[in-house]
């Protein structure tokens, strides 16, 4: 990992190189672990400050500048405007920015390959499936992993002191072995933990490993530490987990009200750190302290509009689309990308389209919903996201619950040929639920579509069998 190559080498591995390189790879210092000094550069870069810093202003113009010159000179999808690429400067860059369409969640999808501006081999197949399940595809540059750590322990350490190489207990959506639902990644100083393994004899398991770890920070989805938290507390925190955890830094889904009380129940002496980005890298905000809901978007991670239905900027008070231009993605730029997410504007700072919000009331796209096992617990759909070879060929998804432990899988092909790979897309959905849930499948032409028009991702047997 001491090079950009070697870090790539060893996130493409198999799990047994991994279980070999791991340990070996948690020797390195974190600061080079993480990307040396492509990681200082973006470290730096996160820290400033474009209202308050004209070299702040300067970069931040000089970042979306690459980001569209990219675009124009190397992308298939930008070719009808590449004209207006020897026209850029720092100083006429957002006026560019303006000339350029407004990118749909179809549109990005549909030939994903059209936006990539450099070789194939410096990209990655990423994809998101949203509400819908209609899984999104595009690409992700492979070296992003450096920005995005950049901007995400920046944030963390501003908020709750958190420093790169501190160990966190991660709850996400990877996969497990029913046998054994966690596991230790040196590499990324963390103690790995199933979400959908959550059983209260492993919810024990998981409070006495981080305690045995000495872990003051927890990371990942809201409905899992909600779980986690809902246990310590029911089991009057055998291992005072109470008093070390120091932050609890929650990704990927809306908190609701009641698990932040219960959060806070459990881990009192913890600061709640909400973070709010998209899996298109299109948007970065961190929630601030003591106001719920109320998010500083950072301006040098991505360049945001909030516009109307009829693509003009909101004011203050009002509510728009989030609109997102990345700019740590030059190799396949995503230029003003409809998110499909929704926000009101608190404040707005400068002039469009280079100004700097605040936003509350963050509505996703996702409408976060699960499935139940056969043991009562839940599995969040949201940590049942796919990234494979396989997947990509899946052109929308729908679970139905059957019954408690009893789920069957929708799975719409791209193309009639594409039908093969569906058994192997099903046996992955099952490895990642486990086996509190028999899970069947089948291939369909088109998911359910309820009677009030708007697709859902879970449905119940009721609706199928009305079909």
């Amino acid at each position: 990992m001491l090079t950009n190559l070697g870090r790539q080498m060893f996130l493409r591995s198999g799990p047994v190189v991994k279980s070999i390189a791991d340990p070996l790879i948690g020797l390195v210092p974190p600061s080079i672990r993480f990307g040396g000094g492509t990681y200082d550069r973006w470290s730096r870069i996160a820290v400033m400050n474009p209202g308050h810093e004209q070299a702040a202003t300067v970069k931040r113009s000089e970042l979306l500048m690459e980001v569209l010159s990219s675009a124009l000179l190397g992308s298939e999808f930008y070719k009808p405007y590449q004209h207006l690429a020897p026209r850029i400067t720092w100083q006429s860059v957002y006026e560019t920015l303006k000339g350029l369409p407004i990118i749909s969640r179809d549109e990005l999808s549909q030939r994903p390959e059209r936006m990539i501006s450099t070789k194939f081999a410096d990209v990655d197949l990423a994809s998101t499936s949203g509400s819908s399940g209609k899984p999104v595809r595009f690409y992700l540059p492979k070296n992003r992993r450096s920005a995005e750590w950049a901007f995400m322990v920046t944030a963390w350490n501003q908020a709750c002191g958190y420093a790169l190489g501190d160990w966190r207990a991660l709850m996400r959506g990877l996969e497990f072995k029913d046998s054994k639902p966690w596991r230790v990644s040196n590499a990324f100083s963390e103690l790995r933990l199933s979400p959908f393994h959550m059983t209260p004899e492993n919810l024990l398991l998981f409070q006495r490993l981080i305690a045995a770890r000495s872990i003051r920070y927890l990371h990942g989805y809201p409905s899992a530490i909600d779980t986690l938290a809902r246990s310590v507390i029911a089991a009057r925190d055998p291992h005072k987990l109470s008093a070390s955890i120091k932050a609890v830094l929650l990704i990927s889904q809306p908190v609701t009200p009641d698990q932040r009380q219960a959060i806070a129940e459990a881990f009192p002496s913890a600061r709640i750190v909400v973070q709010y980005g998209l899996t298109e890298r299109i948007a970065f905000a961190l929630e601030r302290m003591d106001e719920p809901g109320v998010y500083d978007v950072n301006p040098m991670y991505s360049t945001i509009e909030i516009l109307d239905d009829r693509d003009r900027p909101v004011a203050a008070g009002q509510r728009g689309r989030i609109i997102g231009t990345s700019h740590i993605n030059t190799a396949a730029p995503i230029i003003r990308y409809d998110s499909g997410d929704t926000a009101t504007v608190i404040s707005v700072d400068g002039d469009w389209p280079s100004c700097r919000y605040v936003l509350a009331d963050i509505r996703p796209r996702r409408e976060d919903s699960s499935v139940v096992g056969r043991d009562g617990r839940q599995a969040d759909t949201a940590a049942l996201n796919l990234h494979s070879t396989e997947f990509s060929k899946v052109a929308e998804y729908q679970f139905v619950q059957m019954a408690p432990g009893v789920v069957k899988l929708l799975l719409v092909p791209v193309e009639r040929s594409a039908a093969a790979v569906m058994p192997a897309v099903a046996e992955q959905f099952a490895a990642k639920l486990g086996n509190s849930f028999e899970l069947s499948f089948e291939v369909r032409d088109e998911v359910i579509i309820p009677k009030s028009g708007k697709r859902r991702l879970v449905i119940d047997k009721d609706e199928l069998t009305a079909k």
